[in-house]
């Protein structure tokens, strides 16, 4: 989508910082639902940001080919995938 996140024709040149106002004030209700302190989630976040910046970007699916095992592999460890949420199904 290049910069024309979530395709908001107002957003095109919009810093992280508004893009996460629109999303909130866009979004109310995701945003309630994700309210709260998830620390297993933020622990592999910031895992992940360290693969990441060393060079090792998560890949959850690429066309050549797919780990089903992990996101991001170095020299030392693997990237797992994220922990699940406590989020409960809902009807669609």
């Amino acid at each position: 989508m290049d910069n024309n996140y979530f395709d908001w024709k107002d957003a095109k040149h919009d810093t992280a910082r508004q893009l996460a106002a629109k999303f909130i004030e866009r979004f109310p209700e995701v945003v309630r639902e994700g309210f709260g302190f998830d620390w297993n989630y933020a622990g592999w976040y910031v895992e992940m940001l360290g693969f990441a910046e060393r060079g090792h970007f998560p890949v959850a699916y690429s066309w050549d080919h797919v780990e089903p095992n992990y996101l991001a592999k170095d020299d030392e460890r693997e990237l797992p995938f994220p922990p699940p949420g406590e989020a409960k199904p809902r009807d669609v």
